[in-house]
């Protein structure tokens, strides 16, 4: 099976488990104490089974792309890689055959998606498994690994110790006054996005400019509601 499946295998397995104990038992409702969140069907979805066939037959695809910031879609052919889902957005990674570069595409703004008579370049540059490892997301282009840290509210701290933000995250300090965390990932769009979720609720201390960022993002909003008339 696809190998993105696998970090699925063991809620799935405990599902079945408790479905089939449920019919066994004769529940009157087998499946309303299970509920998974509601997500829109994701557009560009009709363009994962050619894409993973391509991967796993070693072929090249022709692809038409068209940036949300552009007015004309360009042409590329590529090398597929490897497939992402992140927050029910769909990427494909893989070489550039125009430069040889790893690129990642958004499956949501692919307008056109065909077998390539290009022949395959195998992938030799990236690991599959890790490439991912050391950012949030799938934008990895400043590919400096940082060390940042973070300091919680006592309350949004029991949320972040019980669900990591990183696998790399550590805890510097926990009391009832705060939670401080250490993180080593490539800081980007994501990693910001998530910050500036939680609000008040959490201060940046290293590094100083992400904390600017951060900072520069608010003042921002700020002036953005205070321009609401």
């Amino acid at each position: 099976y696809i190998p993105m499946m696998k970090g699925f295998t063991s809620i799935i397995n405990k599902i079945i488990k408790n479905v089939n104990r449920a019919k066994q038992e004769n529940h009157a409702t087998t499946f309303s104490f299970i509920q998974f969140e509601k997500t829109p069907m994701a557009i560009g979805l009709e363009h994962i089974d050619i894409i993973t066939d391509a991967i796993i037959n070693s072929s090249a695809l022709n692809i038409i792309y068209q940036k949300f910031q552009c007015n004309k879609s360009s042409t590329v052919i590529i090398h597929p890689y490897l497939i992402k889902e992140y927050r029910n957005r769909w990427y494909i990674i893989g070489m550039k055959d125009q430069s040889h570069e790893i690129r990642t595409y958004a499956l949501d703004r692919i307008v056109l998606v065909e077998p390539s008579d290009v022949n395959y370049i195998k992938n030799t540059s990236i690991n599959t498994e890790t490439y991912f490892n050391n950012c949030i997301g799938i934008n990895q282009m400043a590919n400096k690994i940082e060390k940042i840290i973070l300091k919680f509210t006592p309350v949004e701290g029991n949320y972040i110790k019980t669900q990591n933000l990183h696998h790399s995250q550590k805890i510097i300090k926990d009391n009832d006054k705060e939670l401080t965390i250490k993180l080593e990932l490539i800081i980007n769009f994501e990693l910001m996005s998530i910050i500036l979720g939680y609000g008040s609720s959490v201060k940046v201390i290293q590094p100083q400019h992400l904390a600017d960022k951060v900072i520069e993002i608010s003042k921002n909003t700020i002036e953005r509601y205070n321009s609401i008339k």
